[in-house]
């Protein structure tokens, strides 16, 4: 709930006091010199890390006419909720800029900037942090300028304004300046990181950045910091799934009480309230529950802190509307009154609760008002959001109110309302991107136009289905999803495993693939029987075209290998392609049907001189890349490159419709953008085309062949899917691209592709050419883990050529053709025999 509230950038490290009485080595300077800064930061540390929070602030208060006591004063305040803090900052401010002392002028300026903002007087602070900044830059003072940096990102944190470019800029920081900065600014940096790596769903280093929190004020110990990290981090355990960096389940109460008590020694009345809000929310029985809620709400009322205190309020509404619905509407409306009326996040926030409230008191459609009228709100607040990181991180954070309103819409019966929010989610991002003009990385783009089912329905092939699918999100208070079939006159719904069950299913079966497991048909029966015979159930057989629109945990799942009721695997039907959504296809199907008469350009094999990042050793030749483009040339025509010749600038300058590239690729779990298809240059990286080189490919209309490593993996984020290679090379404009999910053979990889392209040729559509090669190596015996890790991802539904045979089809059709003239011609002549009577 509540982060480092208290003052972070107050004052530079000093050495800890040690003794009986903490302060009693920092005053004797003081008593020497009233006015010198190092004295009152050994004041302010003393106290932070042995609580005498009393003791040091009446210090202070006997030396009000230096404004380095004003600033110590000030943080202490702060640090105890005062707000009598802001006047002894600007005085601070004030009075070290009249002695020209620009040091502590930026501290002052910074403290006062971060209190308040978080009081919501965002524009109050940002005017702080530029007089900061403006002083800075007058002295030249490069670490002063780095400082005001980061507070400038912590308040876009705050506001929730420019989320991906403030995560981008203390990513820079932390990278280049992280070294060279003290104590104070590393735990602000640190702070803000996890903060924005939450806001923009980078949540296995936003636990990360939390957990370093706790160990570097513990290391430092700094018990006030720590309380309050700790307490933080059980907040992230009881939110987040669970993952190495956060606190497992079984200890979380014992956790929070001892960061209580840490907090209680540490004189932290924010780590304290918090601790009991926690508390509150894991207790079993209602008047603990309810007790526990209330001392945190006394504690945080006192402290002055609204935004805290409607989130509580919020919190407890949730539990208390199981057993008393009334009493959590009237614990909402106090939290409406907390709510600051232009932050439109706080009110989607509210709206959200409050129709969770609604439905559990029985009035669904009062509840579903409500959350309109929440994501109305949400809607607006998109537009805050600059880039696509940050738009990203955005509607994945609030996927769960897109749930909720799609659920409410689905318990009344308005399946096509119901479907039309989620596409407001899905795939938003990649769609607004390819319906504009132009990309403008810095501009906010608005709101994008969703199409309707009924315009969905209008673009589908009259063989095409789409079977789509809505998992909710961690938390969220509806755990059950939905499935959906739609064809040109159908629309289908039905309710999937519980997300639990199904993320533990899929886990396993992944597992059972790779190991090449005996289990793994039984696994996938039972998987094809939950996610697709509710939908595929009474579906003609003249649909043999599947567009699927996986979510959540789903998008890791080689569909093609689940079995139908049947004893089919899928891919022995159906010809699949996977889109994150079905808006993208409409955008899709109006893009030109491309002509491969211009053949395909081949890029096999480069000769980069890139190293395995894991091993550091040199990357093995790919021969098998090398049967990979003689084939497609040999199959469409066109051109191929390699060795030193497979570039960046030859596949820039390629204007065949076909784009095929084998080589290695590099996927970064951790930030996509990194991952990178290596190609070759004059020295190592130099080759290299990381996701953003990929975007601003010449792509539009076409198909791309990505045979590269896990081109099709990349870290799933709700509501866009996979961010990776693949996505990037859709997000510069082609059709279809085709990647894999996971590493395959070379031979085996080539194998695939040849066949692949042999179909092409003989006018099946892309996914279709890639069914029947599947068709070919499961006859054959092959396990899924050869042939289930090709994925096709766009539009696969449409012909590149039309149908035509190869030369040895066309012997033999003539060679049919001309057996069956001679048995006609014989029977004519049989039959005038007859008439002469012969």
């Amino acid at each position: 709930m509540i982060g480092l509230t208290g003052l972070l950038l107050g004052l530079a490290l000093a050495s800890a006091p040690s003794g009986v009485d903490p302060l009693a080595a920092c005053a004797r300077p003081i008593d020497d010199d009233p006015a010198a800064r190092e004295g009152w930061r050994c004041i302010y540390m003393a106290a932070r890390r042995s609580g005498t929070y009393p003791q040091a602030i009446e210090l202070a208060r006997r030396h009000l006419e230096h404004p380095a006591a004003q600033l110590t004063l000030g943080s202490l305040l702060s640090d105890q909720g005062d707000a009598e803090a802001d006047e002894h900052f600007l005085s601070a401010a004030e009075g070290f800029a009249q002695a020209n002392q620009i040091e502590g002028e930026v501290y002052a300026r910074l403290n006062l900037a971060s209190a308040l903002s978080h009081k919501g007087e965002n524009a109050e602070g940002e005017a702080q942090l530029d007089l900061a900044a403006a002083s800075a830059e007058a002295a030249g003072a490069e670490d002063f300028l780095t400082t005001v940096r980061i507070q400038r990102a912590r308040l876009r944190w705050w506001s929730g304004r420019g989320l991906g470019e403030a995560w981008r800029e203390l990513r820079d920081l932390y990278e280049t300046r992280f070294e060279g900065l003290g104590y104070q600014e590393r735990l602000v940096l640190i702070h803000t990181l996890a903060r924005l790596s939450e806001g923009v769903e980078r949540l296995d280093e936003a636990a990360r950045w939390q957990r370093t929190l706790v160990e570097l004020a513990h290391e430092n110990n700094d018990a006030y910091v720590e309380a309050t990290s700790r307490v933080e981090l059980a907040r992230w355990s009881m939110r987040h799934p669970s993952n190495r960096y956060l606190v497992p389940e079984g200890e979380r109460e014992a956790w929070i009480e001892e960061s209580s008590r840490l907090a209680e020694n540490g004189r932290n009345p924010f780590a304290q309230a918090s601790a009991q809000c926690l508390l509150g929310e894991l207790a079993t029985q209602a008047t603990i529950r309810d007790e526990r809620y209330t001392s945190c709400l006394e504690q945080l009322r006192s402290l002055n802190y609204p935004i805290e205190v409607r989130e509580a309020l919020q919190q407890w509404a949730l539990h208390r509307s199981l057993d008393d619905p009334k009493a959590a509407l009237r614990l909402l409306e106090e939290a409406r009154l907390a709510v600051a009326e232009d932050k439109g996040y706080d009110m989607a926030n509210l709206k959200w609760h409050e129709a969770i409230v609604l439905d559990r008191a029985g009035e669904p459609e009062r509840a579903l008002k409500a959350a309109r009228a929440g994501l109305a709100r949400l809607e607006l607040g998109l537009q805050d959001q600059h880039d696509d990181l940050g738009r990203v991180g955005f509607l994945a954070h609030w996927k769960g109110l897109y749930h909720e309103v799609s659920t409410l819409h689905s318990n009344l019966g308005q399946d096509a309302e119901a479907w039309e929010v989620m596409e407001l989610l899905r795939g938003r991002v990649l769609r607004d991107r390819l319906s504009s003009a132009a990309a403008i990385p810095d501009s906010t783009l608005a709101e994008a136009e969703i199409n309707t089912l009924a315009e969905l329905q209008g673009v589908l092939l009259p063989d095409e289905a789409v079977i789509a699918y809505q998992v909710p999100p961690r938390g969220a208070v509806y755990r059950v999803g939905t499935g959906w079939l739609l064809t040109r006159d159908r629309l289908h719904r039905w309710e999937l495993p519980h997300v639990d069950d199904l993320s533990q299913q899929i886990e396993l079966y992944e597992g059972l693939i790779s190991d090449a497991s005996p289990d793994e048909p039984r696994a996938a029966k039972a998987l094809g029987q939950a996610l697709l015979a509710p939908g595929l159930d009474g579906l003609p057989p003249s649909i043999r075209a599947l567009t699927i629109i996986p979510d959540g945990p789903l998008n890791a799942l080689p569909f093609d290998a689940l079995i139908l009721p049947s004893d089919q695997r899928l891919l022995s039907r159906f010809a699949t392609s996977v889109l994150p959504s079905g808006s993208l296809l409409v955008t899709l199907r109006a893009v030109e049907v491309p002509d491969s008469s211009a053949g395909v350009f081949a890029l096999a094999d480069p000769q980069t001189p890139s190293l395995d990042p894991t091993t550091g050793a040199s990357l093995p030749r790919l021969p098998g890349a090398r049967r990979e483009a003689q084939a497609a040339v040999r199959a469409l025509g066109g051109r191929r490159v390699q060795d030193a010749q497979a570039t960046p600038a030859a596949l820039r300058e390629a204007t065949e419709t076909i784009i095929h590239i084998g080589a290695h690729a590099i996927v970064d779990a951790t930030f996509p953008e990194r991952s990178a298809v290596l190609l070759a240059g004059d020295e190592p990286g130099a080759g290299d085309l990381d996701a953003a080189a990929l975007v601003e490919l010449p792509l539009e209309g076409k198909i791309v062949i990505l045979s590269a490593c896990r081109s099709a993996d990349g870290p799933t984020v709700a509501g866009e899917g996979p961010l990776g290679l693949a996505r990037a090379l859709l997000q510069a404009g082609a059709t279809t691209v085709i990647g894999t999910r996971w590493p395959l053979p070379d031979e085996a990889a080539a194998d695939f592709i040849t066949s692949m392209y042999e179909h092409i040729d003989r006018g099946a559509t892309v996914s279709e050419a890639v069914a029947l090669a599947r068709r070919h190596h499961l006859a054959a015996g092959h396990t899924p883990e050869v042939w289930a890790g090709m994925v096709v991802m766009g539009d696969g539904h449409r012909a590149l050529r039309e149908p035509r045979t190869s030369w040895g089809w066309r012997w033999l059709a003539g060679g049919a053709g001309a057996t069956l003239f001679g048995i006609v011609a014989l029977l004519l002549l049989r039959i005038g025999r007859a008439r002469d009577g012969t």
